[in-house]
C-alpha cells in the first residue's frame, strides 16, 4: 500500500504477450559487476560541461540515491500490507557480475492524463458528463473559469460540442449543477468528489455518502497544482493578451535530479531555471520558506529547495511567475517508478482470462486505477516475468522520457512543418543515444515571432490548438525494462491480491531536518508537494540534531536503531529521541484506509568509525517483537 497523504511523504496496456525478441527489442550484451556499475544520470544529461569535479559529485551522488529507491523497491511493504514481497524476481544492477545476455524493452503510453477523462467524460455514468471540447481545458486547468479569456475564445471557436450542444450552453449548466467546477483554489484540481469503490471499475452507483476518504470528501485528485497531470509528463502554456498560445513547455523531469542537483549546486539550479522558466528568477525564489516567511535550512545547515516555488507552479506562466522546470505532481517520482517496477514482477494469482493492466494493478496496488502510465508500465513488466520467465530491472539510465509528438495531423497556416516548432531543450533522441526511444527530459513547442502567427493558428485534425492537452494527446512517454535472458526466474510463484496487514508494523519514512518537515505540512499550497525526500548524505564523525522521522504506527516508546545491508545493528549510529508529536490529526492516509501517524525529533551520532554506505532503520514499540527495518534511510559517504 503505498502512501497517498497530500504531504512532503506523498509518494514515498492493453494485455501484451512477449516474445523474447520482438521488434521494438534490442538485445544487447554487458559487462558489470558490483564494483564498476553505476546509475547514469537521465538522458546522461551533463549540467556541469566545464567542471569535471561537480559532474563527478553529480553521478556519485545520483548513483547513491538511485540505489536507495532501487533497495527500497526491492523491499516492497511488510509493513502495513500482505502479499506485495518478496520481489526478488527484481534485479539490483550492482549484482550483475559476468557478461549476460539482456533485452531492453521500451514500455510506452500517452501524455494525456487518462484519468481525468475516464472520470468525467461523457462515455461513463459519472454525474458530469463533460464533453471532450471542455475536457481539453480541464485538463490544462483543472477548473472550468468561464471569464478565462482563452476559454471563451475556445468556446467561441467550437460552437458545439460533439452532441451537436452549445458549448456556451453546456458550460453554463454544468457550472451549475457542479460549482466547484470554477474553483478559486488553484493548488489542486477543482474539489469534485469521485467514488472510493474503483477496482476493477469505478462504481458510479455507489452511495454518494460513501464518497469518502475517513470524514473527508473524497476529490478527484492527486492534490497539487498539477497533481492531475500525473502521466510523468507536466506542461505549462504561455498566452498573448487574446488569449492564443505563444509558447508551451513540457517537462519529463523527475524532481530527485533537482533535488541532487541543489546538493550539488543551488547556482546550477538557478542557471537552469533562468534558461528552462524565465531570465527573472532569483535564488531566493527557490527556497523554501515556513509559515512564517523565514528561510528553512535542511540537515546540512543549507537553504532547502521548494520545489514548488512560484516559478515551478501552476499551469500557466508569464514574467511574474508559473513555469514547468521538473514534475510536481505527487506520483510523477523516479522512486515510484522504481517501486512500481519492482511491485510488477509479482506474478498474480489472477485467471489468465482475468489478467488485465487494471485487474493487475488492483491486485498489486502499486500505482492509480484509469492512469495510462502505471497500469500499463505494471502489466508490461509483469508480463515479462510471467510470459518470458526472466527476471529483469528498470534500464540505466533510470528516468522516465517524453517521445517526440506525431505530427502528420498537424496543419500551419504557411505550410511549415509544425515539427520545426518542437524544440528538445534537454535530453536526446533516439537517434542520438542508439537506442529505440526517445530520452527527452525537457522541450518546448512555440513559433518564432516572424512567422506571424502563434500556436493556437495551428490545427491538430482541424481544430485549432489552445490547450496544451491537445499536443499531449499526441506524444508518448516511455520507460524502459531490461529483463536478463540467461537468469533463472528466482521467484514463479503466484501470490494473491494485496491485502491490509492487519497486525501493522511501525514503518519509518524518509529522514528530514524537523524545520523543514513543519514548513511543508504547515502550508497547504506547498503541503501537496511531492518532496522527494533523498536520504541524508554525510560523513562518518557526523552529528545530525534535530531530524524528523514520521512513522506509521509508531508509539511515544519505542526504540530506533540503524541497521547495516547484512540485517545487524549498527551501534556506531546512536539515535536519541528528544521528543514525539504528530502534524493535524496525526492520520495518514493509505490506499484502501486511515493509519496512525508518529513523528519522532531525532538527534542521530555517527561514530567516526562507521564504515561508507546506505544503512536501513528500524522502529521497533515499546514490548512489540523486534520489526523490518526500512532501506537506505541514511547514508555514510566516508570519514571527516
Amino acid at each position: 500500500m503505498l502512501l497517498t497523504r497530500p504531504t512532503i511523504f506523498s509518494c514515498l496496456i492493453a494485455l501484451v504477450s512477449l516474445s523474447p525478441l520482438s521488434h521494438a527489442d534490442q538485445v544487447q550484451s554487458t559487462h558489470k559487476s558490483d564494483s564498476t556499475f553505476q546509475y547514469q544520470l537521465p538522458a546522461n544529461i551533463n549540467d556541469f560541461p566545464n567542471d569535471p569535479q561537480k559532474q563527478a559529485a553529480m553521478l556519485a551522488e545520483w548513483d547513491q540515491n538511485i540505489n536507495a529507491f532501487t533497495q527500497q523497491g526491492i523491499a516492497g511493504n511488510p509493513w502495513i500490507n500482505i502479499n506485495d514481497y518478496p520481489r526478488d524476481n527484481y534485479v539490483d544492477p550492482r549484482s550483475i557480475q559476468k557478461d549476460e545476455k539482456m533485452v531492453i524493452h521500451p514500455i510506452t503510453w500517452t501524455a494525456f492524463p487518462n484519468r481525468v477523462e475516464w472520470y468525467f467524460n461523457t462515455s461513463q455514468n459519472n454525474p458530469y458528463q463533460i464533453p471532450k471540447e471542455l475536457l481539453f481545458p480541464l485538463v490544462d486547468e483543472g477548473r472550468l473559469n468561464p471569464k478565462n479569456p482563452a476559454l471563451k475564445q475556445w468556446i467561441q471557436y467550437n460552437d458545439a460540442d460533439q452532441q451537436g450542444q452549445p458549448l456556451a450552453k453546456k458550460l453554463k449548466q454544468l457550472l451549475k449543477k457542479h460549482p466547484a467546477l470554477n474553483s478559486k483554489d488553484l493548488s489542486s484540481f477543482a474539489p469534485l468528489p469521485v467514488p472510493t469503490d474503483i477496482c476493477p471499475v469505478v462504481n458510479w452507483n455507489q452511495p454518494a455518502d460513501q464518497w469518502q476518504t475517513g470524514d473527508q470528501q473524497n476529490n478527484f485528485g492527486p492534490v497539487g497544482p498539477r497533481g492531475w497531470k500525473d502521466e510523468y509528463n507536466e506542461w505549462v502554456v504561455s498566452r498573448n493578451e487574446k488569449g492564443q498560445i505563444t509558447k508551451i513547455s513540457f517537462t519529463a523531469e523527475n524532481p530527485e535530479y533537482w533535488f541532487t542537483l541543489w546538493r550539488v549546486s543551488p547556482n546550477k539550479v538557478l542557471d537552469l531555471y533562468r534558461k528552462l522558466v524565465h531570465k527573472n528568477v532569483q535564488l531566493e525564489d527557490l527556497y523554501l520558506k515556513n509559515k512564517k516567511g523565514k528561510f528553512v535550512k535542511d540537515y546540512r545547515g543549507a537553504y532547502a529547495y521548494n520545489p514548488l516555488n512560484k516559478w515551478n507552479y501552476g499551469n500557466n506562466a508569464d514574467n511574474k511567475g508559473g513555469g514547468a522546470a521538473h514534475l510536481t505532481s505527487p506520483p510523477n517520482t523516479v522512486g515510484a517508478e522504481i517501486y512500481l517496477g519492482a511491485a510488477a514482477t509479482i506474478i498474480r494469482q489472477l485467471p489468465d482470462s482475468e489478467y488485465s493492466p487494471q485487474t493487475n494493478n488492483c491486485a498489486s496496488l502499486y500505482g492509480s486505477s484509469f492512469r495510462n502510465s502505471d497500469p500499463n508500465i505494471g502489466m508490461q513488466v509483469n508480463q515479462v516475468v510471467k510470459n518470458l520467465g526472466v527476471p529483469l530491472t528498470l534500464t540505466n539510465p533510470v528516468s522516465l522520457y517524453m517521445q517526440r509528438p506525431d505530427f502528420s495531423h498537424y496543419t500551419t497556416p504557411d505550410g511549415t512543418p509544425a515539427a520545426e516548432f518542437f524544440t528538445i531543450v534537454r535530453g536526446q533522441t533516439s537517434d542520438q543515444t542508439g537506442r529505440n526511444y526517445d530520452e527527452i527530459l525537457h522541450a518546448t513547442f512555440e513559433v518564432p515571432a516572424e512567422k506571424g502567427y502563434t500556436v493556437s493558428d495551428i490545427t491538430i485534425a482541424g481544430s485549432q490548438i489552445w490547450w496544451g492537452a491537445q499536443i499531449a494527446e499526441t506524444f508518448n512517454q516511455a520507460l524502459s525494462g531490461t529483463a536478463y535472458l540467461d537468469r533463472k526466474l528466482p521467484n514463479n510463484a503466484r501470490y494473491n491480491p494485496v491485502i491490509d496487514n492487519t497486525a501493522i508494523n511501525p514503518w519509518p519514512q524518509p529522514l528530514v531536518k524537523m524545520a523543514i518537515f513543519e514548513a511543508v505540512n504547515e502550508q497547504p499550497k506547498i503541503s501537496s508537494a511531492t518532496i522527494p525526500l533523498l536520504p541524508p548524505a554525510v560523513p562518518a564523525g557526523t552529528l545530525l540534531t534535530d531530524m524528523a522521522l514520521e512513522c506509521i504506527d509508531g508509539k511515544e516508546k519505542a526504540t530506533i536503531e540503524y541497521i547495516r545491508p547484512d540485517g545487524s545493528v549498527e551501534t556506531g549510529i546512536t539515535v536519541n529521541i528528544k521528543k514525539t508529536t504528530s502534524m493535524g490529526s496525526g492520520e495518514v492516509t493509505g490506499k484502501h484506509g486511515i493509519f496512525n501517524s508518529m513523528v519522532y525529533v531525532l538527534d542521530i551520532n555517527i561514530d567516526k568509525n562507521v564504515k561508507a554506505g546506505q544503512y536501513g532503520i528500524r522502529v521497533t514499540n515499546e514490548g512489540a517483537p523486534i520489526q523490518i527495518a526500512t532501506p537506505a534511510n541514511l547514508t555514510i559517504t566516508n570519514s571527516q
